[in-house]
């Protein structure tokens, strides 16, 4: 099943596919032009960079959403708790089996 959470990230994927489709399309036609030394290295690097600053939004949003408090069910009363405590709090059930 697919949280809305996780469909809002696919859909921010998905928006950045034709930016990726470009990169890849560009330095596989390696065009021959007459590029500055600053300019021939942003060629050279900034697909690196875009997609660092991609996926280090990915994870700032996840880490927000992991952050809100959400409803747990301890077994004997339901409780407020962050995201991080209550993945901590299911892998810690799942080690003691």
């Amino acid at each position: 099943m697919v949280t809305p959470e996780i469909k809002e990230e696919l859909f921010k994927w998905l928006n950045d596919t034709p930016a990726y489709a470009a990169i890849i399309l560009a330095k596989l036609n390696e065009p021959v032009t007459d590029l500055t030394q600053i300019e021939q290295w942003a060629y050279d690097h900034a697909w690196f960079w875009l997609i660092v600053y991609r996926f280090s939004v990915i994870a700032y949003d996840i880490h927000k959403k992991l952050m809100q408090p959400i409803e747990y069910n301890t077994g004997e009363e339901v409780i407020m708790i962050s995201g991080y405590k209550k993945i901590y709090l299911v892998l810690k059930k799942i080690m003691q089996k």
